[in-house]
């Protein structure tokens, strides 16, 4: 029981001082943000990324495009308002 009891301890030892991994945070800017369509937009990633490098990239346009660019440039067609999403991961998550 003792055994087991010093065991517990030291890997919570262990894991204080190591702490968990940071993954990173995705964010980008978009130029230009409105316009008569069709509307070149140019992406580009400010991600930052947490203890690994970023790698890779996967953009969701809102209006069915995506890509894995890391700064892509999506052409809108139609006029309208775009939910554009950004999902980065690393080898740690994302």
């Amino acid at each position: 029981m003792r055994r087991f009891c010093y065991c517990f301890a030291s890997v919570l030892i262990v894991f204080l001082l190591s702490g968990c991994p940071k993954t990173p945070t995705a964010n980008f800017s978009a130029l230009p943000l409105s316009g008569p369509a069709p509307l070149a937009v140019q992406f580009t990633d400010l991600s930052t990324p947490g203890d690994e490098a970023i790698q890779a990239w996967i953009w969701t346009f809102g209006d069915g495009g995506s890509s894995i660019a890391t700064n892509p440039k999506h052409t809108y067609s139609t006029p309208g308002t775009y939910t554009v999403e950004l999902q980065v991961t690393t080898s740690v998550g994302s």
